[in-house]
């Protein structure tokens, strides 16, 4: 099974890198750099955690960096994407609910404030901080598809 990542992740490498190539080559240059700043940004932040001292603290800022690591393994895909867009489909599409998107900030914002509880609450007992963690999570990665797409998971 690990064969598997790591044919993944240089298939990412790849796709990465003639995305760069093809977003330069068609002068495309704040998206060029949207996508280097995000490139480098990550592993900046991940060696950053490693200079807190402070045990708590360090978990809850750790939490956002693991939660984007594979994002940021597999950006090549969404690089490329974004440097050969594709044409719209034939058929219409339902249209992304406007109240979805509005619940998917909503449900988002919980999630910060759930991680923000985390991380300024260090007395916390272990329940609290795995509910606390449990939320901030599910906010994050299911606000975040709402408030974007406005679409259902399994659409």
């Amino acid at each position: 099974m690990r064969g598997y990542g790591v044919v993944t992740v240089v298939i990412s490498i790849v796709l990465a890198v003639s995305g760069l190539w093809r977003l330069a080559a068609t002068g495309r240059v704040p998206a060029l750099v949207g996508w280097l700043a995000a490139l480098v940004a990550w592993p900046i932040l991940f060696a950053l955690l490693f200079e807190v001292r402070d045990d708590h603290m360090r978990l809850w800022l750790a939490m956002p960096v693991a939660a984007t690591g594979p994002l940021w393994l597999m950006s090549g895909f969404f690089i490329s994407r974004s440097a050969n867009p594709r044409p719209p489909p034939q058929t219409p599409k339902s249209r992304p609910s406007e109240t979805r998107k509005r619940i998917g900030w909503l449900v988002l914002a919980a999630g910060l404030v759930a991680w923000y509880h985390g991380l300024t609450h260090p007395q916390m007992g272990r329940t609290e901080e795995l509910l606390t963690a449990a939320t901030f999570l599910y906010g994050c990665l299911l606000g975040t598809w709402w408030a974007l797409t406005g679409r259902p998971f399994a659409e």
